[in-house]
């Protein structure tokens, strides 16, 4: 609603008390609290709890309480996404060690980010599973349209390591000695709406594997588009090896989809998937690596360009060039090697040795998110 909006109150009987930060009009000894106000009308030019009762001057009717929020939107799943987990920062430099911070868990942190386009009230906003932080005990009270807030483990330890320009958006720190669990676990954000987001993360595949204890921190694909965030394809590794706290590091595609400049037979969307350069040619025009491993089994390595939200690569297999099926129930993924350019190199592997199945021949699809 917008400020300025005029609140009316009545009752049939008595008189209406009032108060507007959510505290009871009456107070323990049965007069009106400090606080209250008495009248049927008033201006709200901000958020604001009222709780009224009627009251005779003898006695009092039952509270009632509703919230108001003046100049944003009420926090639901429609605005807010959890964007970033970073739940195993990568070890503690000696810098970090000298400067009193030898343990990488006072590095975790977690983004909220608005995908809508207005802001949004934060008030009564609270993780109750997984981590404990409510936004009500924060200074932070709204996150503009667009915008990301971070809680993180210990605000000293996150400064030594990104710098304090960060700080006007931390929203505060994990409450009560609590923190993100190396192993995966269950996070439930909620506000006074109900539940906003329920999701458990993971550190085994299909969930990003390099981040658990490479240093890199998941990050939601395309979290504009409100993904599901229970569904480990959705998630991605961040493009920096520390995270990208604050700030969203996917990149978009542009240009001609179908081109092929260099003429390498890879046209520049699938350039852009693997973060190659459609500028440069590429040998054969091939990515994917086959090869036998030391135990015999058949493996493929390709490389991920991280950041590139905008596109799904996608592993099929064949008997017959013909009917392609996802490889996912045939080949394992064995590694995700996180590299300084901005790319992952995945390498998957049969579970049988390759001597024991019958011919097949994999590719490589990538097609684009929709």
């Amino acid at each position: 609603m917008p400020a300025g909006f005029s609140l009316s109150m009545t009752t049939p009987q008595g008189n209406v008390y009032y108060t507007t930060n959510g505290s009871d009009p009456r107070a323990a000894g049965g007069a009106p609290s400090a606080s209250a106000i008495q009248g049927g009308s008033t201006t709200l030019n901000e958020t604001s709890i009222v709780t009224a009762r009627a009251y005779n001057g003898q006695e009092w009717g039952a509270p009632k309480t509703a919230t108001f929020v003046v100049g944003a939107e009420l926090a639901g799943p429609s605005n807010l996404v959890i964007s970033e987990i970073m739940y195993q920062p990568a070890e503690p430099t000696a810098a970090e060690i000298t400067a009193g911070y030898p343990d990488n868990k006072v590095f975790e942190y977690l983004e909220i980010l608005n995908i809508s386009g207005s802001p949004v009230d934060l008030n009564g906003v609270s993780f109750t599973i997984g981590l404990d932080f409510a936004f009500d005990d924060s200074t932070i009270k709204t996150i503009p349209a667009g915008g990301r807030l971070l809680l993180v483990r210990n605000q000293a330890a996150f400064v030594q390591r990104y710098g304090a320009g960060l700080n006007e958006i931390i929203a505060g720190e994990f409450q009560n000695n609590t923190g993100l669990s190396g192993a995966g676990e269950r996070l439930v954000l909620s506000g006074s709406g109900g539940v906003i987001r329920d999701i458990t993360y993971d550190d085994k595949y299909p969930w990003p594997e390099a981040p658990d204890g490479s240093g890199p921190s998941i990050v939601l694909v395309a979290p504009e588009t409100n993904p599901d965030g229970n569904i480990g394809g959705n998630w991605r590794s961040s493009v920096g090896a520390s995270g990208s706290a604050g700030m969203g590091d996917g990149l978009a595609f542009a240009g001609d989809p179908t081109a092929d400049l260099d003429g390498d037979g890879l046209n520049a969307f699938a350039e852009y998937a693997f973060g190659t350069s459609d500028a440069a040619f590429n040998g054969s025009g091939e990515v994917l690596v086959p090869s036998i491993s030391a135990l015999g089994r058949f493996t493929v390595t390709f490389p991920r360009n991280l950041a590139a939200d905008d596109a799904i690569v996608i592993i099929e297999l064949s008997d017959d060039l013909d009917n392609w099926t996802p490889a996912g129930e045939t080949l394992d993924l064995v590694s995700e090697v996180h590299g300084a350019d901005g790319r992952s190199t995945f390498t998957f592997e049969s579970s049988d040795p390759a001597t024991n199945a019958p011919r097949s021949f994999v590719r490589l699809r990538v097609l684009p998110r929709e």
